[in-house]
């Protein structure tokens, strides 16, 4: 099953996979005809504002705030077909079959070569909507839990779900539409968004708001067959890797307006005609969210494109003006219990290692850091942890003669339970995104503008700074008794692993910007790096790499957090 943390009713969880009359048109439809009596429906969304999430339900929909959507979009009045989809694509992959269901089984990358084939047949500019877009279309005015109302047996006219769907897909637009005319947007099949996911929203309000810029999950939205209503609110949020197919998720489309078209057409021509466009776009943004180091290091790489160009000094002077983030950071996470963390600078440097025997840590590349963000100065301590989660696994507890128990580091931890505890963190502190950092900011950060320790023939610098087998006596120890690199971060090398967001596999053949990772792990593992206190000097480097189940506990495992400088959608 994809990744995907909602619930299914008790009595299907064994199921895993398994083996109408459309409405009259209106003011404001088009359709497209995709020959041979196939045709698509689309219905006109207004520009305007609405309140997007929820602070009755899961920390993914918080924090609620206010969107603007400056420009009008045709959405499609259904779900896509699958005659619709056969039409285009010349095949149908849908596990339940019939030309009028919606067609499933198909992934976030199967829907962009729909989209591309769409174009082409047609000469119009379609795309899946952000979430943005679906919510407020899916809402239609109402800021309901759903936009039947707020009690769930409206659903019974308006969506195909657990409760009465027969565990099947059912012919697009037999439920009643919402008052924008547009049907299933609640159950049938879940719709993919064109988004990245993050766990949380950004602070503050938005306007045409595209989600992240980077990640690992797209999301899906509207609930599908198999699922309880509750995850059919208009608000409710998903999420998969965009490889993923499965017989819940299907699609429906955004065609721009004949007005956007042309606007998106200058501005691909523009953007030709200017190199820097994207990049003074970028540094634009980072500017209104007064991100001082980001906004200078697209400047710099602007500085590059297009030197001596008459904006960059312009720039440069609103960039002097903005403050300077703070060199380090403490938060107090509980009375008397506080994170420090050091900040984390843009830059360059060259990740993995051609000179070592291990394939995974090749081919050397180089990586641009381009935002700035802050680290753990220390691995989380189990004082920390049992602050947050009011318990304690960890398998060391340690002892008096060891300094404070409470100061070694917390293990036994699995990547799931790190986002457990992140989640809690940034519940607690809504205005800071706490989060684990990707496995490039951990290589970038352990180096320290160094080669760092690359072997075990470093083992006089190794034992300043690492717990590792050959001193830690069978145990972890205290955080922050050994030297820290020249970053002030302590215990980079040895005491414990420490989990990366990434999934784990091959480095890419060449340069990167702020990577994080393939889509989805091959071998279904997280990255792990540092190594611990059990580990041969060899493990533990800068550049060895480890993954693991990221449901795996073991004594050995434990990490450290990231808390970013400016909002995540970026």
């Amino acid at each position: 099953m994809a990744a995907r943390l909602k619930t299914l009713p008790a009595a299907l969880l064994f199921l895993g996979a398994i083996a109408g009359s459309l409405a009259f048109g209106a003011p404001g439809t088009e359709t497209i005809d995709l020959g041979g009596g196939v045709k698509m429906e689309f219905v006109l969304i207004p520009a305007g504002s609405f309140t997007m999430g929820s602070a009755r339900n899961s920390y993914d929909e918080k924090p609620v705030h206010q969107v603007t959507l400056t420009q009008s979009y045709h959405l499609g009045k259904f779900e896509v077909s699958q005659e619709q989809w056969e039409k285009v694509m010349g095949g149908n992959p849908s596990h339940f079959k019939g030309a009028k269901l919606p067609v499933e089984n198909v992934s976030w990358e199967d829907c962009q070569r729909f989209l591309a084939e769409l174009r082409k047949k047609t000469g119009r500019q379609f795309a899946l909507p952000t979430e943005a877009q679906w919510e407020y279309a899916c809402r239609a005015g109402t800021t309901t839990t759903f936009s039947c109302g707020d009690d769930e047996a409206c659903l019974a006219d308006h969506s195909w779900h657990s409760g009465n769907s027969g565990l099947t897909t059912h012919p697009v637009g037999q439920k009643k539409p919402n008052a924008w005319g547009l049907h299933d947007m609640h159950g049938n099949v879940f719709e993919w968004c064109a988004d990245w996911y993050s766990e949380s929203y950004p602070d503050g309000d938005a306007v045409d708001p595209q989600g992240p810029s980077t990640g690992e999950r797209r999301t899906i939205r509207g609930g599908a067959w198999l699922y309880v209503t509750d995850n059919h609110r208009s608000s409710d949020r998903g999420f998969s890797p965009p490889d993923y197919r499965i017989n819940e998720y299907g699609l429906r489309c955004v065609m721009l307006t004949r007005e956007a078209e042309t606007s998106s057409a200058a501005a691909e021509s523009a953007a030709k005609s200017d190199p820097a466009a994207p990049l003074l776009s970028r540094l634009e943004k980072a500017l209104s969210e007064a991100n001082k180091l980001h906004a200078e290091y697209l400047l710099t790489e602007a500085e590059k494109l297009v030197p001596g160009d008459p904006r960059l000094a312009a720039l440069r002077r609103r960039i002097a003006v903005l403050p300077a983030p703070a060199e380090t950071l403490a938060i107090e996470i509980d009375p008397g219990v506080a994170m420090e963390f050091v900040l984390i600078r843009p830059g360059t440097f060259t990740m993995g290692s051609n000179a070592t025997p291990l394939l995974n840590e090749k081919p050397a590349h180089a990586v641009a850091i381009t935002k700035p963000f802050y680290l753990g100065k220390f691995e989380v301590t189990q004082k920390q942890w049992q602050a947050i989660m009011d318990r304690n696994q960890s398998f060391f507890k340690g002892s008096e003669a060891l300094g404070d128990p409470k100061q070694l580091p917390v293990e036994n931890v699995s990547w799931v339970l790190a986002q457990s505890f992140l989640a809690k963190l940034n519940e607690k502190f809504p205005g800071r995104r706490f989060r684990l950092p990707t496995e490039a900011e951990w290589e970038y950060a352990c180096r320290a503008d160094t080669a760092g320790i690359q072997s075990s023939s470093d083992s006089t610098l190794l034992d300043t700074q690492a717990w590792y087998g050959g001193n830690a006596g069978g145990t972890t120890h205290p955080v922050g008794g050994k030297a820290a690199n020249a970053w002030g971060l302590h215990d980079m090398y040895g005491n414990v692993w420490e989990w990366c967001q990434d999934p784990f596999g091959p480095y890419p053949a060449g340069a990167v910007q702020d990577p994080t990772g393939p889509t989805a792990s091959s071998s279904g593992t997280r990255v792990l790096r540092g190594g611990a206190w059990n580990n041969s000097a060899n493990h533990v480097n800068a550049t060895f790499r480890y993954d693991d189940g990221s449901n795996i506990l073991m004594r050995y495992y434990g990490f450290r957090c990231v808390v970013e400088t400016a909002p995540e959608n970026k």
